[in-house]
């Protein structure tokens, strides 16, 4: 934590903790990735202690999970992926890493998640922004960087340039504007 906030190579990311606040006592639930991702979507790790794909035994879980709530509350959800090649994808490809795609773990979400976990896309063109600028983000948003701009592949000046990149669109959005998005 103190690598990256703080530090020279991360001053957009130091600028947001510093004016909207830093938890400073949070630690991931387990290592590596995969186990974090399927506790915060799901509230526990379901057993998994690896980084495998959904199609690995064990993987594909039929429990309850944030999605499925959302569903059930009659709301909507998006996964955003960036790097990904298509839909709700059950492998890595390139820069797009599954095990940082929750949705994809869930079978009892299966057909929302074709439809639902999708492409991030770029500044201008794609999924992310159109519901940014358009006034359409789902009831609830998962934003996934790729392998590069989470900071796992590249510097911490890749992230932060990242970062720097999309919260001011995020913050301009007309559904931030209103009060409906909490970041």
């Amino acid at each position: 934590l103190d690598k990256v906030v703080g530090s020279a190579a991360a001053p957009y990311l130091t600028s947001v903790a510093n004016s909207c606040g830093l938890a400073r006592n949070y630690a991931g639930v387990a290592h590596p990735s995969l186990p974090n991702y399927i506790a915060a979507t799901s509230g526990d790790t379901q057993g998994i202690t690896d980084d495998l794909a959904p199609t690995t035994v064990g993987h594909y879980l039929n429990v309850p999970n944030i999605y499925q709530q959302v569903n059930t509350a009659g709301g909507t959800w998006r996964d955003y992926e960036e790097s990904a090649a298509g839909n709700c994808m059950n492998g890595s490809s390139g820069l797009y890493a599954v095990k940082h795609d929750p949705a994809a773990y869930y079978s009892n979400i299966a057909p929302q998640c074709a439809t639902w976990d999708m492409p991030l896309g770029g500044l201008t063109a794609g999924s992310f922004i159109t519901a940014l600028t358009g006034g359409g983000l789902p009831t609830f948003s998962f934003v996934t960087p790729n392998l590069c701009n989470d900071m796992h592949d590249c510097n911490t000046i890749a992230g932060d340039a990242w970062l720097r990149s999309w919260m001011p669109k995020l913050l301009s959005s007309p559904d931030y504007l209103a009060g409906r998005t909490a970041v």
